[in-house]
């Protein structure tokens, strides 16, 4: 039997590119090695084990934290997959989230990506690891998108495997690989892909094509991503193929607009929220500011070169997460030869012009800046994010110039000298952008000399080596040895920027919050209350992951007037008790908080030359003024040395001075502990602490508690005002207060936790119920003294999209429910076998309210916003247009 050559031919190339595409879906694991040898999850639980006081128990001594900008993972992201797995309990996606603050739209917010097709797909796998696969698939699709487009640009198999494992494994994606910037990221080759195919080939499939990969970028979330993933490929598009017919540009607006149809379910009902977003309309006031500074783009080249958060030495402007493009510097070296190659040239033009105007929009060059803030959807967008236009012209051409070498081989010697040329050149270049700044002058200082020094190596042996494949000292292909170098360079650059646990370590539980979930009813919400300046007690929204519903959300779309609510409850929380109209009247049951409950008025962490100031309750003359304080990193504090004045005023505002000194008096044994407190219990005897630094050295005198004499002559003491006065560490107050001769003091607890830890908890039995019954108008001026005027009902049901009450109502009567009003929300009467629709509307400005008829009642709120429906209709539409442009169109040729 004979076989077909050409066919055999095509057999091994297809054979090649799924090897190509394997080898890209593996590359990922350089940068997690914990992932594939311990079977890791990436996730910065040191984060939470340093800032969450639950968690301090877990803190190992000498605990380093590398990235502080990956913390929206524990405070956002993975609570937020918790809540929508336990929700989606039937086919009917939860539109709304309960668990947040006084509740919120899951639709609203893009970030929770409820649509996304990668995000749903990973929630098959166990909630820890859910979160792994999800950036696992984002970063083998970044690969396989970037394959496909180098591909179509007429690169060599190596060459893309090149280019795309350059996009893959560099900025923008690995840097937000946490969030949902780097999903959206992924998608912008296979935009650009599709784009051009439209423009170029005139096929219905790549029509199709555009459709849905311009639709999965919007349900990947962050829509300002999304702005600058358009804008990039528009930019390509417009340069490329500004000599494209009319025909091929009505196509390609029409994918774009059947793409974006295609995601309205998800589109509509975040600019509906816009209206509503506290967090936007402060973006927007800033938009002047969210530009990347001329000097970082030295990162560009060198990316530790402001130091890295891994070492723990940073002095960039910004966190490296925002303004790192780095994907080697081989691509960079080989952009020159992308233009040794005739039939690259143009494409390498345009990646060329590219590169440079995505870094003129994020460094907000003069006259673009001006414009974009004047643009509806540039003023609220963080633009420094146009980085992704340099990272992926820089793989792009890379890949190009990789693929010019490789076919052109030794008959061309002068490769060698364009690279060596292009080496010196970026390290001018990055010199000069340095020198021209402080900031950079700064960093030209202090940094190491690793990162120049390394760069030069790599420069020398990638001279080295295409000056061999050139002179044909060896074959063509080595110059996939390139390959290797750039996974070994970027391995370096971020090597620990994503730390790697067992998935067990991914949000695990503690005592105090299982105390918290065996005693919270459905409905019930946690105020967690921190000191000022110290560590959190439970980051918000992270409760959600334990079925937790606690007050203080943090939302990319924040609902203002709930948010005052919120603040009004953390400002007039009265230690003795709990008196707050607004905590109570949110529903407030249970109280998280680092410090007994009396003191937190007067707690607050004060560094060198700040001052705290406090009113003391009461009429009687007290005997004595009490302090209890901790000293932070103030190793060098010797015995008896004053640390800060206490002024206290009496009653006819005369001013009490007195000296505040460290020393092992009285204190509590919790005290102890370097930095954080783990329990605040009274004080019952006298002990000496000799205190412990990280690395095993005594750090003396850093607990003490301070018992000032107060004379009766003076009267009563109507407030105190403490400033910290040593030049280094901290005084961490836990409590300033008045103690009388009889044994009485306002910081003995009155109420006491039902457990004590990290964290004491408190049972809010005042706290008003969720639903009730009251009549007349629920307006703020009602709200003081409410109690006397209302009656609970029951909840029957309590969802993410359906919530249930039953009642006995009077004559006048309405049903106030103390979750936010949001559009969307419809309510229902059951009476007598009948349903009827009735109007919702606003209690006290910020819950929903129904007017009830006498009698008893059942009433269901349901969440059915219209944007949604009107979303799906638009879906609707866009298949109709991807339809009707399949059968107008028609290849070319045909």
């Amino acid at each position: 039997m004979i076989q077909d050559p050409g066919r055999a031919q095509q057999g091994t190339a297809r054979l090649r590119t799924v090897l190509c595409l394997v080898l890209l879906a593996c590359a990922p694991a350089v940068l997690f090695p914990g992932t594939w040898l311990r079977g890791e999850v990436p996730y910065p639980k040191n984060l939470l084990e340093t800032t969450a006081l639950p968690w301090l128990a877990l803190h190992p001594p000498g605990l380093h934290v590398p990235n502080h900008s990956a913390g929206d993972s524990i405070t956002e992201f993975i609570p937020w997959d918790f809540s929508l797995r336990r929700d989606w309990k039937s086919l009917r996606p939860p539109l709304w989230n309960p668990w947040s603050g006084g509740g919120t739209p899951r639709l609203g917010n893009p970030e929770t990506r409820l649509f996304d097709p990668i995000h749903l797909l990973s929630l098959a796998w166990p909630p820890r690891q859910a979160h792994a696969v999800r950036l696992a698939l984002c970063l083998v699709l970044a690969g396989w998108f970037m394959f496909g487009l180098l591909r179509h640009l007429g690169a060599g198999r190596s060459a893309s495997c090149f280019g795309a494992a350059a996009f893959q494994l560099g900025g923008l994606v690995v840097p937000w690989l946490q969030h949902p910037q780097s999903m959206v990221a992924a998608y912008l080759p296979a935009v650009v892909w599709a784009g051009d195919a439209v423009l170029r080939d005139h096929k219905r499939r790549a029509i199709l094509a555009l459709a849905v990969v311009y639709a999965l970028q919007f349900l990947a979330g962050k829509p300002d991503c999304s702005l600058h993933v358009t804008t990039v490929a528009a930019l390509f598009w417009l340069i490329l193929r500004f000599r494209a017919g009319a025909t091929a540009w009505l196509q390609l607006a029409l994918g774009l607009v059947a793409g974006t149809l295609l995601a309205a379910p998800m589109l509509l009902p975040f600019l509906e929220y816009l209206s509503l977003s506290r967090a936007m309309a402060i973006r927007s006031g800033i938009a002047d500011v969210l530009w990347l500074p001329w000097h970082v783009l030295a990162t560009f080249v060198i990316p530790h070169i402001f130091g890295w958060p891994v070492t723990g030495n940073w002095c960039g402007v910004s966190d490296p997460i925002g303004t790192v493009a780095y994907v080697g510097f081989v691509p960079w070296l080989l952009v020159p030869l992308a233009f040794r190659h005739p039939p690259h040239r143009k494409v390498a033009a345009v990646l060329v012009a590219v590169v440079v105007l995505s870094a003129l929009i994020a460094a907000g060059a003069p006259g673009i800046a001006w414009v974009l803030n004047r643009l509806p959807a540039f003023s609220m967008a963080a633009n420094h994010r146009m980085i992704l236009g340099v990272a992926f012209g820089a793989a792009a051409l890379g890949a190009l110039g990789l693929d010019a070498l490789m076919r052109r081989g030794p008959r061309d010697r002068r490769c060698p000298w364009l690279v060596a040329a292009m080496a010196l050149l970026l390290l001018g270049a990055a010199a000069a952008v340095l020198a021209s700044s402080e900031p950079g002058r700064e960093a030209l200082r202090r940094s190491a000399t690793s990162g120049w020094t390394f760069f030069a190596g790599g420069a020398a042996g990638s001279v080295l080596l295409i000056a061999l494949v050139s002179r044909g000292a060896l074959h063509p292909r080595a110059a996939g040895l390139l390959v290797v170098l750039l996974a070994v360079d970027t391995n370096l650059a971020w090597s620990g920027y994503h730390p790697t646990v067992p998935p067990a370590e991914v949000l695990p539980t503690t005592p105090a919050l299982e105390a918290l979930g065996v005693r919270q009813a459905p409905g019930d919400r946690v105020l967690a209350l921190g000191l000022k300046g110290g560590p959190w007690v439970l980051p918000a929204n992270t409760g959600q992951a334990f079925g937790l519903a606690e007050i203080k959300n943090l939302d990319a779309l924040r609902h203002k007037e709930f948010e005052d609510y919120v603040i009004g409850a953390m400002h007039t929380v009265m230690a003795a008790g709990l008196q707050s109209d607004y905590l109570n009247l949110l529903g407030a049951r249970w109280i998280a908080i680092p410090v007994a409950l009396e003191r937190f008025p007067s707690a607050a962490i004060l560094w060198p030359g700040q001052e705290h100031t406090i009113l003391f309750p009461g009429d009687e003359p007290p005997e004595a003024v009490v302090l209890l304080s901790g000293l932070v990193d103030a190793p060098s504090v010797a015995q008896d040395q004053p640390v800060a004045v206490l002024e206290v005023m009496d009653e006819r505002e005369t001013i009490h001075t007195f000296a505040v000194r460290a020393g092992r008096e009285t204190a509590d044994e919790s005290l102890a502990a370097p930095g954080f407190p783990s329990s605040h219990r009274p004080v019952t005897q006298e002990r000496e602490f000799t205190v412990l630094d990280e690395a095993g050295g005594q750090r003396p005198c850093a607990v003490f508690r301070a018992r000032l004499a107060w004379s009766p002559a003076w009267g009563r003491a109507r407030g105190a005002r403490l400033r910290y006065q040593h030049p280094e560490g901290g005084l961490r107050v836990q409590g300033i207060g008045l103690a009388w001769a009889d044994g009485r003091g306002t910081l003995d607890p009155e109420v006491e936790p039902f457990f004590r830890g990290e964290i004491d908890l408190y049972e809010n039995t005042r706290a008003l119920p969720r639903a009730f019954l009251m009549r007349g108008t629920p307006e703020n001026s009602a709200i003081v003294g409410l109690r006397r005027h209302i009656r609970p009902a029951t909840m029957l049901e309590y969802e993410a999209d359906r919530v249930r009450i039953a009642g006995v109502a009077g004559p006048g009567e309405t049903l106030v429910l103390t979750d936010v009003w949001f559009p969307g929300w419809k309510a229902s009467i059951e009476r007598a076998g009948e349903t009827v629709k009735v109007p919702i509307t606003r209690a006290f400005e910020v819950f929903r309210a129904v007017a009830v008829p006498e009698g008893s009642f059942t009433v269901t709120f349901r969440y059915d916003p219209a944007s949604f429906r009107l979303g799906l209709g638009l879906l609707v539409v866009g298949v109709l247009v991807l339809l009707a442009a399949g059968c107008f169109f028609r290849p070319r040729g045909a």
